[in-house]
């Protein structure tokens, strides 16, 4: 097992920044590469301003943080970025062929030794794989955004992918504070996706069918849904409540969710009005400077006192989740 001194992150926007901050901070060398200097100098100014905001809210110690900083540059080009690298994260665009034509260069001119890792959330490991000369040393880990505040990491095996790729990934993860799952099968989305776009395709129904409106539906997801799942996840849930009253309830509610295979008309309405989001201004709500900025502040305080919490708590069992008596399907 090769000891992970340097790291290269390919792609440098918001996600490619947090994947390298969380390398600095674990005490190796980080080079981060994109196709724009100006996104390298907006990268490796994003990575200061979260490692103040680490240091403000007292998770990483200034002169940590200081060091951190100083294990980051811009790398001039792919064969600098990769040069004596140990591992090689990809953090580009979700497009199969631009992550392949990526992984031949990648595999060309990294280290025999080192692992090319993919942060994709949802294209298949095995065909960026195909790509190199070296598929058992390729492996997925898909990150949340932003990735130093969410500690979960999916480690995704391609169909060649070695066991101890696998491990020693894991290890270092570990290694960083995360809490990294083994995702076994490389089945398409892997399981947060599959999860996130599951519910998606319902809350889209009932917005499209007038059940409830967006403000309401968020709140269901923050006051009720969101706060089941920080403390009991799925199947813990279902055990609490019992299987026989879920299998019950599931049995009865299969005949009615939505199992549309196509995209919410809600959603191709608004994509072709230009309405995507915050980052045109208008999406399901209208967000101004100040409300994108609010509501990624409020994000992120809540996700700090989760940290808190994970590190009071390093069994993964919340106090919350301690203090629960039981549950039921309601």
């Amino acid at each position: 097992m090769v000891e992970m001194k340097r790291v290269a992150v390919i792609g440098a926007g918001l996600m490619g920044s947090g994947i390298a901050l969380e390398y600095a901070l674990g005490g190796m060398e980080v080079r981060i590469i994109t196709s724009r200097p100006e996104t390298a100098a907006r990268a490796l100014e994003t990575i200061r301003e979260e490692l103040a905001l680490l240091v403000s809210e007292g998770l990483v110690e200034d002169a940590a943080a200081r060091a951190a900083e100083g294990r980051v540059r811009a790398a001039t080009g792919l064969a600098d970025a990769l040069a004596d690298a140990d591992l090689a994260v990809e953090s580009a665009p979700e497009d199969l062929a631009l992550k392949q034509k990526l992984f031949r260069e990648i595999d060309a001119l990294a280290p025999a030794h080192a692992i090319l890792a993919s942060n994709t959330s949802a294209l298949s490991i095995t065909a960026i794989a195909s790509a190199t000369g070296r598929p058992q040393q390729v492996v997925g880990t898909h990150y949340w955004n932003p990735p130093h505040l969410m500690p979960l990491v999916e480690v995704v095996s391609g169909e060649r992918t070695a066991h101890d790729t696998v491990e020693q990934i894991c290890a270092v993860l570990t290694g960083l504070g995360k809490t990294p799952i083994r995702v076994r099968k490389d089945v398409p989305g892997f399981v947060w996706n599959r999860l996130q776009n599951a519910l998606l395709r319902e809350a889209m129904w009932l917005l499209e069918n007038g059940v409830v409106t967006p403000e309401e539906l968020d709140i269901v997801g923050k006051k009720g849904l969101g706060r089941r799942l920080f403390t009991t996840g799925h199947c813990e849930a279902i055990d609490l409540g019992g299987l026989d009253t879920w299998a019950k309830v599931h049995e009865y509610m299969l005949n009615y969710i939505s199992s549309s295979t196509e995209v919410s008309p809600v959603l191709k309405e608004k994509v072709a009005r230009g309405e995507l989001g915050a980052k045109t201004g208008k999406g399901f709500y209208t967000w101004t400077p100040e409300r994108l900025r609010e509501a990624r502040e409020a994000r992120n305080r809540q996700l700090i006192a989760w940290l808190r919490e994970d590190r009071a708590c390093p069994d993964g069992h919340s106090r919350r989740a301690r203090q629960a008596g039981s549950s039921s399907t309601r």
